[in-house]
């Protein structure tokens, strides 16, 4: 998957404006890029002068299964894993984020045969074995097929063999191989090894009711479940329904061995829900009289919308009308299930996050509701997003 980007930049050197062009979501083929960072420099064409650009990048691995993001908005990208991994393409992915341009490279390099949590911990093991007056900062380095642990201190930079036996050892020991199990942080660094050694590293749990009985279950750290919601559950050996009745915390350590997570599931229409299409159908016909009513109703109501499989990469279903590439959405449930193309998933957001969830150039978004199609394009979208940001200044100042 590559998703291009257009900044515009002024060079430091001679103060001209130009226009940049590079990928926001990158693939195998632009590792090297990454590892020498001339996916991040930028030349300018005036005068030369190369400068060195941080902006959001996405490092997809669909070989080793692993998705890495690099100072994209955190929130975004914890909403963005929980709504992945209803996919089935990347349930058995591994989801990063990291906001250290040193630390993205590096877990490039680690997830392609290691696990970042046992590296994270093994740097603490280094750390207090050399026991340094001025501590290290380390990071994992792969050169071929050298593994090295390179120590960055005031004092000379360093290179250490890596310990595969530590590494082999920590893997096969059983309350570590529980806890690997367990923890679904997205955020491994020096803090979630320091958590894990303080023994302060929690877990959240929830009981679920199905037809037969009241269990319970793990959630995964990057999904939001209230107490109420429905979702799956694998109960003896079928996924079946169930709703969640408690919600409560609990150290790993102290997790049984039998646990399973819970799956979500497409929301069930709530009563607000019905009350909010209902209100769609009243405020269509007037919108233009109404817009400031028609866009906060936009900001409340839930679009089901697609996701499709594309070398092996999730990419929004799109269609084009008149030449122009539109996403579809949906204020309905079932009318989005019955009219579902083959080969895509239904995902459900509010509007701000169904924007956030577009990977693919499009034209706009086309509604779909019993009377007719409404077309939200870029100007019409321009406007949701001042009213939206107008919206929340005016509660953060209050």
């Amino acid at each position: 998957m590559r998703t291009k980007d257009i900044y515009i930049i002024t060079c430091a050197k001679c103060g001209k404006e130009n226009r940049y062009e590079d990928y926001s979501c990158v693939g195998r083929d632009q590792r090297e890029r990454i590892i020498d960072d001339s996916i991040m420099s930028y030349t300018c064409p005036h005068c030369g002068e190369t400068t060195f650009l941080k902006h959001p990048l996405t490092y997809i691995d669909p070989v080793h299964h692993f998705i890495v993001q690099y100072g994209q908005d955190k929130n975004q990208f914890i909403h963005g894993v929980e709504q992945l991994r209803m996919t089935p393409l990347y349930k058995d992915y591994i989801f990063r984020y990291t906001d250290s341009w040193l630390n993205f490279k590096e877990k490039i390099m680690i997830l392609e045969n290691r696990d970042d949590r046992l590296i994270e911990l093994y740097k603490m093991a280094l750390k207090k074995e050399l026991n340094e007056d001025i501590p290290s900062f380390f990071l994992f380095n792969k050169e071929e097929e050298k593994e090295l642990m390179i120590a960055l201190n005031p004092n000379g930079t360093r290179a250490y063999i890596f310990n595969r036996n530590w590494y082999d050892l920590k893997e096969q020991d059983p309350i570590m191989k529980k806890i690997l199990k367990y923890d679904t942080s997205l955020i491994i660094d020096k803090k979630w090894a320091e958590r894990l050694y303080d023994y302060r590293l929690k877990v959240s749990l929830c009981e679920v009711q199905t037809k037969i009985q009241v269990r319970t279950y793990l959630i995964p750290s990057y999904d939001h479940i209230d107490v109420g919601d429905y979702v799956y559950v694998e109960e003896n050996g079928e996924r079946v329904l169930g709703q969640v009745m408690t919600k409560n915390y609990k150290s790993i350590f102290d997790i049984p061995d039998h646990l399973h997570f819970i799956e979500k599931t497409l929301p069930l229409e709530t009563e607000y829900d019905q009350s909010l299409k209902e209100e769609y159908k009243e405020l269509f016909p007037v919108k233009n009289e109404r817009k400031e009513a028609f866009l906060e109703l936009l900001d409340n109501i839930r679009f089901y919308y697609y996701l499709e499989e594309k070398d092996r990469n999730a990419s929004n279903y799109v269609i084009d009308i008149d030449g122009f590439r539109l996403i579809p959405l949906y204020i309905d449930r079932e009318e989005a299930i019955n009219k579902k193309p083959m080969n895509t998933y239904i995902l459900s957001d509010l509007l701000t996050d169904v924007l956030k969830m577009t990977f693919e150039k499009i034209d706009g978004y086309m509604i779909y509701d019993e009377k007719e199609p409404y077309i939200l394009d870029s100007h019409l979208i321009d406007i949701f997003l001042s009213y939206t940001a107008h919206k929340e200044s005016r509660l953060t100042y209050h």
